[in-house]
């Protein structure tokens, strides 16, 4: 019994050798452990810098009207716009006429300098308008086209310019031709009473003298009838055509028209009294037939209102209808009997 209760320490103290013994030896092994390759964070990429785009300044012009009268005032639009980036300090700076009878103005006239010319700051891709005017003089000669050429400045930017054309057409007046006046006409009696008793004379006959009028012609053309040679004319002294004389060829005189006074107004002659004719004309014959017809009409309507008249004055005033009536009205009540007596009739 001792024995087996000496041997229980023993025991125990063997367990807790080898327990310490176990712990030593792995504390070390842990720390003669080998550390393996450690791994080294990348480094981060460094972002490139941003390249900003340039601004660029946009300018046009339009005219309202190309074509123009001399005179008229014609609009032009100008219109600024900012590409790619914000342009700030837009402003016109000049605007120049091809020709100094232009007279300009608008919103931003010369010199420049006026609020109207400021456009002020753009961002990309926004724009703003500035309206011109241009004038041509009322009296410009000739047609003439007007060239305008505007330019734009603005901070940072070049400037940039910008032209257009306006003609002025000078309408083309044309003058009416003068039309000749018509001469003094000469009745054809008159006119060969001229040429044939004007200077004509005959050598067998009688000869005509130069008179102007109707008997004076017919005498001439007598005497140039007559047996004998006839004559011809000799040109007047006051009409020599070039040219005569050394042909040979005599040319007609011709007188000048003798003045005349007009005859006063002459009475215009009836009808009647031209026509030589004595039957009657077919439409007197049907005027005078439709008005026999609308008298004996009206007379007919006359006599039937007559007697319709006096046709009711009589029978008004017909005595016998009278009577008859006055009977008729009496003989009413002579079936009953009458009254007798004291209140009887």
């Amino acid at each position: 019994m001792r024995y087996r209760s000496a041997t229980k320490p023993i025991f125990a103290g063997l367990g807790a050798a080898a327990v310490v013994a176990a712990g030593a030896g792995t504390f070390p092994a842990a720390a003669a452990e080998t550390p393996g390759p450690t791994t080294t964070a990348s480094p981060t990429a460094t972002a490139s810098p941003t390249v900003k785009p340039e601004p660029v300044l946009s300018l046009t012009v339009t005219p309202l009207t190309p074509v123009a009268k001399p005179g008229q005032t014609v609009r032009v639009v100008t219109r600024v716009a900012a590409l790619h980036a914000e342009i700030a300090g837009i402003r016109i700076a000049s605007v120049r006429a091809s020709t100094d009878q232009a007279t300009l103005g608008g919103e931003c006239a010369p010199p420049f300098s006026s609020a109207g010319c400021a456009v002020g700051t753009l961002d990309a891709g926004r724009r703003d308008s500035v309206f011109l005017t241009v004038t041509l003089p009322k009296d410009l000669k000739k047609t003439t086209s007007v060239t305008l050429t505007v330019t734009a400045r603005a901070t940072g930017v070049a400037a940039k310019p910008a032209t257009t054309s306006v003609k002025y057409v000078v309408p083309v007046v044309t003058t009416p031709k003068p039309t000749p006046s018509p001469g003094p006409t000469l009745s054809p009696s008159v006119d060969s009473g001229r040429l044939d008793g004007g200077k004509a004379k005959a050598k067998g006959g009688g000869s005509g003298t130069s008179g102007s009028g109707k008997k004076t012609g017919g005498s001439g053309a007598s005497g140039s009838s007559g047996g004998g040679v006839y004559e011809p004319p000799s040109p007047n002294a006051t009409f020599d055509p070039p040219g005569s004389r050394d042909s040979g060829v005599s040319m007609p005189s011709i007188s000048a028209p003798s003045p005349s006074v007009a005859p006063g107004a002459l009475q215009a002659t009836p009808t009647s009294r031209l026509r030589n004719n004595k039957a009657p004309v077919a439409q007197d014959l049907t005027f005078e037939r439709m008005a026999s017809t609308q008298v004996a009409w009206l007379a007919a309507l006359l006599v039937a209102f007559s007697l319709l008249l006096t046709q009711l004055r009589l029978g008004r005033r017909n005595p016998a209808n009278t009577a008859a009536a006055a009977a008729a009205r009496r003989a009413k009540g002579t079936h009953r009997r009458s009254r007798r007596g004291m209140f009887g009739k």
